[in-house]
């Protein structure tokens, strides 16, 4: 639970010193809280998810498909394409993508559409954010210049804060947004040369294009990747 008080108590002191010190007009205002609600919301929803546990083992048809499927020693199954198992949730999970500490819970197949819902929302909220703490600023009405550097700490640490959070939100945003395009998860962009279906081919199996690929990421699930997999002999190594 720490990011999760870490999100709610920066939030607190934001709003207390957007209250006092930057006073704004009413559109700004029911802006401010609608993306404030918004992205509380999208937390709540994304929070301790089922990212689409595997339930049962792939049946093997052939011998091959013993270099294509991972067995899992811990779950004691055939995972299917696409699974990992999770550590620190100790299941396997459907189109892995990554364990998130920020909603304490993997990101995969069942809830990357909420996880990249949430992501969107931040980084609309940051955004918002930023140029209301520029205006807490205020060297003129203090007496002395000890005085003014004491009155602005706290909206320079919110303003670093803010800035900090939106690089990194804003690059994991992008990051998705590439991936989703792809048809491909964090997992398999950065360990292909690991993955028993990714490390002899030279390019992504489940790519289908840009507007079937976003389709993929809203379909109900569980998908078979299996059947979705490209098995062209031209794209082996």
């Amino acid at each position: 639970f720490g990011a999760l008080y870490f999100i709610v108590a920066i939030q607190f002191v934001a709003a207390v010193v957007l209250f006092f010190w930057a006073p704004m007009d009413l559109e700004s205002g029911i802006i401010l809280l609608a993306l404030a609600f918004s992205f509380n919301a999208a937390m709540v929803w994304n929070w301790a998810p089922n990212p689409g546990f595997v339930r049962d083992s792939v049946e093997l048809s052939c011998e091959e498909d013993r270099s294509l499927f991972h067995w899992c020693r811990t779950c004691r199954l055939w995972q299917p394409l696409r699974a990992k198992h999770c550590d620190r949730c100790e299941r396997c999970v459907r189109k892995y993508d990554h364990h998130c500490f920020w909603i304490g819970g993997c990101v995969g197949e069942a809830n990357h559409p909420r996880f990249f819902f949430l992501l969107t929302v931040a980084v609309a909220y940051l955004v918002c954010l930023w140029p209301k703490f520029l205006r807490c600023f205020n060297f003129f009405d203090a007496a002395t210049l000890d005085s003014a550097l004491l009155r602005n700490v706290v909206p320079f640490v919110l303003l670093v804060v803010c800035s900090v959070m939106f690089l990194l939100v804003f690059l994991l945003w992008v990051m998705h947004v590439v991936l989703i395009a792809r048809n491909q998860t964090t997992w398999e962009f950065a360990s292909s040369h690991r993955i028993t279906y990714l490390h002899s081919r030279r390019d992504n199996p489940f790519d289908r294009g840009v507007f079937l690929n976003v389709l993929f990421l809203f379909r109900p699930g569980p998908i078979d990747w299996h059947l979705v997999m490209r098995r062209d002999d031209a794209d082996l190594v």
